[in-house]
């Protein structure tokens, strides 16, 4: 087996001058096995024990867990990740470092809390019966069904209420008790940085809890079960969205807060102070590249004569290298240049060459904490990055946005950036935008030697999707469009059929257009999916327990029309079904034999002539330029993520019995979506 710990620690002391005792009280094996896994699963953990407890121990390990998630993926060959899990990894491991990365694609309040108490142990009192207690709490989970209403941050908090979800559950789990009751000890004896009490809704759900537990046990249907876990998924997915969309106030510190930074900051020492105009003035894109030390070869800053820019590459992600090129797409690249106010730039860079970045960013830290301390309000250079990315859109951008910009290594191929390839311009100018109300807001010297202007971006997208080409999508439009007309005099039964079938196309396509649908099944809704008075449609796609993506998804006024036309043309024609059952698509396909089929995009291949030919994109590429273009068009990543179902992992749903409150703000950005219908030729 390969040691492999040697040289992970002579890497790790860029980002920390001592990472052995982190490691050696992770219990890190010499072959560093899953270690991205475990990694991941403390930084989490960590970051919210550092923000309510002070100790060394803990603000130590928390530096060396995102030490090695910045330095993986440049060092891969580190860890060893040949396996599917750690469970699968035929050599001894340690228990508690097995037990570490073991999560749920949901993972409930009480299961974050076990891992917790388990690194307070493994860092500050390695007890080895009381790790091995956590350990398989962790691994075989608790009989905590216990939901909280209102989100606890402070781990201590959770753990009493852990304790008190135990003790009404019985004796069964004493011993388990009795380690959460070792761990709740161990936390109070250490400062306190932030306090926090037992929200009121969370105490009535534990009041609750233990009147019910006093109860008889009734025995409930097969049917009633499965309400009831309808119900539950719906509510997670609520609750879920409720933390996604915290308001800002609770995710940034406040203006007041910044501008006392910034008059303490006249007293610190130069390099700090380009550290906070770096975190202030470009989020986690000035964090990384100090972090770095500007050795990112995805990510880094280039300077020449006085002009300074940020290179960023996207790195190349097994998940997504389907790279689509040639007669009816527009060329996607994965480079962009990302132009820096000249003075910061320089000092940036400067900070790089000199490999003290990460000191620096250390130091700053430290010093955020004091501010902390004093004011009472929480600030850290996470949250002051928060504050760019508020500032970027007014909300929390989502994953494809923060990716692409070099704000978060990876994302998830269904959260989004496999549909998203903004144009490059338009990026740019959403950046330097922010930097420039920032610098006013707060009266910053940065921009007084100007912008720098580095070389133009190879390609005019930037992203790892495809992208088609507006013209090859107009001429499929047209033609459509020209076989839907009929000419004047007596016609042929089969090209009636013919021009029915291009108008049925038509419209399957406005509403892909127009809503960013999956083309799965049937394209269109259903009858009594659809309401044309209230302009909106149940979309329900890809449902299964582990994903579920029902919403509402509006409808423009310009589809309305156009479903009220086609219905009157298809009625004069008599080409209507007879009996059109509320499970029936809006309009169905007719073939030469007198039936109907579905309108999916293989079924208008084979019904519609030319059609193949002029379609040569995938079946979702109206999902990927719904996306990227309407967020050119300005409209809020919230309403996107929203329409298109991608909110967090289960928050994508809204329940039927839920969607009345998805009514507000539906139609927002409607008028921008028959602009951008235009633009396809509708």
């Amino acid at each position: 087996m390969k040691n492999r710990l040697e040289e992970l620690v002579g890497h790790l002391q860029a980002f920390h001058p001592a990472p052995e005792q982190t490691l050696v009280a992770l219990r890190v094996p010499p072959a560093c096995h899953e270690l991205y896994a475990v990694a991941k699963a403390c930084e989490q953990a960590l970051t919210r024990l550092s923000d309510h407890r002070n100790a060394a121990a803990l603000l130590d390990a928390r530096d060396v867990v995102r030490g090695i998630l910045r330095l993986l993926p440049l060092h891969g060959d580190l860890s060893r990740n040949d396996y599917r899990s750690l469970d699968a990894v035929p050599d001894l491991l340690d228990d508690a470092y097995r037990a570490l990365p073991q999560n749920c694609p949901v993972e409930p309040w009480w299961h974050e809390t076990l891992r917790e108490a388990l690194l307070v142990h493994l860092l500050l009192s390695p007890d080895p019966t009381t790790i091995s207690l956590l350990v398989r709490a962790l691994r075989r989970g608790l009989p905590i069904s216990l939901a909280l209403y209102q989100r606890q941050n402070s781990p201590t908090v959770r753990i009493q209420l852990m304790l008190d979800c135990l003790t009404a559950e019985g004796t069964k789990f004493a011993r388990e008790a009795l380690a959460l009751a070792d761990t709740a000890a161990l936390l109070k004896t250490l400062p306190e940085l932030r306090f926090e009490e037992l929200h009121p809704d969370n105490f009535a759900a534990l009041a609750t809890l233990r009147s019910t537990r006093a109860l008889p046990v009734s025995t409930a249907s097969p049917r009633e079960r499965l309400s009831r876990l309808a119900r539950d998924i719906g509510v997670a997915a609520v609750a879920q969205r409720r933390e996604y969309h915290a308001p800002a106030e609770q995710r940034i510190p406040s203006v007041e807060i910044r501008h006392e930074l910034l008059r303490r900051s006249e007293r610190w020492s130069e390099p700090e102070q380009i550290a906070l105009q770096a975190t202030l003035l470009l989020g986690r894109l000035g964090t990384h590249i100090l972090q770095t030390n500007n050795q990112d070869s995805h990510c880094h800053i280039e300077h020449h004569l006085h002009e300074a820019w940020i290179r960023r590459h996207l790195p190349e992600a097994p998940e997504f290298t389907r790279q689509l090129e040639g007669t009816g797409y527009a060329h996607v690249g994965r480079q962009i240049h990302i132009p820096l106010p000249r003075r910061l730039g320089h000092a940036l860079a400067a900070l790089g060459t000199s490999k003290e970045g990460a000191l620096v960013l250390r130091s700053l830290d430290k010093k955020l904490r004091d501010l902390s301390r004093d004011s009472g309000q929480p600030i850290s250079i996470r949250r002051l990055t928060r504050a760019f990315e508020h500032d970027l859109e007014n909300e929390m951008p989502d994953e494809a946005l923060v990716t692409l910009l070099g704000l978060q290594a990876q994302a998830r191929r269904d959260a989004g950036i496999h549909y998203f390839a903004p144009d490059a311009t338009a990026l740019i100018e959403r950046v330097q935008n922010v930097i420039e109300r920032v610098v006013a807001n707060f009266d910053l010297e940065a921009l007084d030697e100007g912008w720098s202007s580095p070389p133009p971006t190879p390609t005019p997208f930037l992203g790892y999707s495809y992208r088609a080409d507006i013209g090859s999508v107009r001429a499929l439009i047209e033609k459509l469009q020209s076989s839907a007309e009929l000419g004047r005099g007596r016609t042929s039964p089969q090209r009636v059929i013919q021009a029915y079938n291009a108008r049925v196309a038509r419209l399957t396509l406005m509403y892909l257009a127009g809503t960013g649908g999956r083309p799965t099944g049937s394209v269109l809704p259903c009858h009594a999916d659809i309401s044309l008075d209230d302009r909106a449609a149940m979309a329900s796609e890809k449902d299964a327990l582990g994903y579920r993506s029902t919403r509402l998804v509006p409808l423009t006024t310009r589809f309305v029309a156009e479903v009220t036309e086609f219905e009157r043309w298809a009625r004069t024609k008599h080409l209507l079904p007879r009996n059109a059952s509320a499970d029936a698509p809006l309009a169905m396909l007719h073939t030469a034999d007198e039936s109907y089929v579905t309108p999916t995009i293989t079924a208008l291949k084979v019904s519609i002539p030319d059609f193949a030919e002029h379609w040569v994109w995938p079946d979702d590429m109206f999902r990927h330029l719904f996306r990227s273009r309407l967020w050119e068009m300005g409209c809020p990543s919230s309403w996107l993520r929203r329409v298109m179902g991608h909110h967090p992992p289960h928050g994508a749903t809204d329940m039927p019995w839920r969607a009345r409150p998805q009514w507000d703000g539906l139609h927002d950005c409607t008028d921008k979506t028959d602009e951008y219908l235009d633009t396809l030729g509708f």
